[in-house]
């Protein structure tokens, strides 16, 4: 008898606790939003960077990371006869309802943020603030154009007031 109420308590107590669990709402997934920026990124590509006409050479590793709701941009390179490491994390924020993505290289100790989305199938517009050559913070705008499935173009603008000067050109091919 003993045995039979502690094996009815033991159940009682284990639903009592786990109930909360049951009445969660289900985990969240990636959803198209992060497949399609995942899709136009994922993959190893060549680089070829201009700035202040001075062109450059790296390349990129791009993966989903963090379940599929992020891309990770892994990127090394020299520009002007320095090594050059560079990070990003891509992503979707449905409480935003924007994409967001970070930066951070081995030429800064600042971070970049962007806020952007897409303004058609090969277009992708973002904005934020980051630190320019001097180290200091400006706002900035990226103008990325999903050329076809194996070249991606990126051109950096610093914005000050209603204009906005090119600073740089990457573009991307895969690697075969």
């Amino acid at each position: 008898m003993k045995k039979v109420l502690a094996s009815l308590m033991l159940a009682m107590a284990a639903t009592w606790l786990l109930s909360p669990l049951a009445a969660q709402p289900p985990m969240p997934r990636p959803g198209p939003e992060q497949e399609r920026l995942i899709n136009h990124w994922q993959g190893n590509w060549d680089c070829t960077m201009n700035m202040m006409g001075t062109e450059g050479k790296g390349s990129a590793v791009c993966r989903p990371i963090m379940g599929g709701f992020f891309c990770q941009m892994e990127f090394k390179g020299e520009f002007m006869g320095t090594r050059f490491d560079g990070r990003s994390v891509m992503g979707y924020c449905p409480a935003r309802k924007c994409y967001q993505s970070t930066w951070i290289d081995s030429m800064s100790p600042s971070l970049t943020i962007m806020n952007g989305k897409y303004t058609d199938d090969k277009t992708y517009v973002e904005e934020g603030e980051g630190p320019n050559m001097e180290g200091k913070l400006e706002k900035m705008k990226s103008v990325t154009t999903f050329v076809d499935a194996d070249t991606i173009e990126m051109n950096m603008y610093k914005i000050e007031g209603e204009k906005e000067e090119k600073t740089m050109t990457l573009v991307f091919k895969r690697k075969k």
